[in-house]
C-alpha cells in the first residue's frame, strides 16, 4: 500500500525526495499508531526506525526497483522476521 499506492502519488504530486519522505512519515506514524503501551522513548524508536524503513523503502522502490513493490515487500518481511526473532529470544 504504501510504496505501491501512496508513494507512486505522492511523488508525482511533490517530486521524488518530497514524496518519499512524506510517505515514510505517515508510514513511521501507521506503525506509531498499531504499537501499544507507547512510551515517549518506545515511541519514538518506533517511529524513527520505521520511517527510516519506509525512505529507505520508497527510495529503492522508485530509484532502484523502477517502482516495483516486490523488493519491498520481502525487505519488510525479513525486516519483521528479525524484529519477532529478536521479541522471541528475549
Amino acid at each position: 500500500m504504501f510504496r505501491g499506492f501512496i508513494n507512486k502519488r505522492l511523488t508525482r504530486l511533490f517530486g521524488n525526495r518530497a514524496g518519499i519522505a512524506v510517505q515514510a512519515a505517515i508510514f513511521g506514524g501507521v506503525h506509531l499508531l498499531l504499537a501499544s503501551e507507547v512510551t515517549l522513548l518506545s515511541g519514538s524508536i518506533i517511529f524513527t526506525t520505521t520511517a527510516v524503513g519506509g525512505l529507505m523503502l520508497g527510495y529503492l522502490a522508485e530509484k532502484t526497483f523502477h517502482g516495483s513493490t516486490i523488493p519491498g515487500i520481502m525487505l519488510h518481511g525479513f525486516g519483521n522476521f528479525v524484529i519477532d526473532l529478536f521479541q522471541a529470544l528475549a
